[in-house]
C-alpha cells in the first residue's frame, strides 16, 4: 500500500518556504530609486518622483501591497533603500542628508500603507 502522507512529508522536506517581497513591488521601489538618482540630490518632493515614474509604476494597478511586503520595506527594505541612496545619490554620513533620505523612506511607507491588501 502506498503511503501518501510519507510522500507529502518528503515533498515538504525538499521545499524552500523562504519568503521574498513581491517582484512587482521591488521593481517599483527600484524605479523610484532610479528617479531619485537622476535627481542627484535629496531636495525632492516624493509626489513629483512618483509622477516622473509615470505608468512604469504598477502598484495599485497590477498588484496590491501585502502586509509582508510593507513590513519588509519598513525594516530590511529601509536598510537597502538607504544604502542605495548612500552609494548612488549622495553620501549619508552627514546627519541632515541621512534625515532627508529617511524622510523620503517614511513618506513612501505612508503611501504604501494606504494601499495594503
Amino acid at each position: 500500500m502506498h503511503n501518501y502522507i510519507e510522500d507529502l512529508c518528503d515533498n515538504f522536506n525538499n521545499t524552500n518556504l523562504e519568503w521574498k517581497p513581491n517582484s512587482h513591488f521591488l521593481n517599483d521601489i527600484n524605479l523610484i530609486l532610479e528617479e531619485i538618482k537622476i535627481n542627484k540630490n535629496l531636495e525632492i518632493d516624493i509626489y513629483d518622483i512618483l509622477i516622473s515614474c509615470g505608468s512604469n509604476i504598477h502598484w495599485n494597478a497590477e498588484y496590491f501591497i501585502s502586509l509582508e511586503d510593507f513590513n519588509w520595506f519598513k525594516q530590511q527594505g529601509k536598510t537597502d533603500f538607504l544604502n542605495y541612496i548612500n552609494i548612488y545619490v549622495c553620501n549619508l554620513s552627514d546627519i541632515s542628508l541621512y534625515n532627508k533620505a529617511l524622510d523620503i523612506h517614511n513618506k513612501l511607507c505612508n503611501l504604501f500603507e494606504l494601499q495594503i491588501d
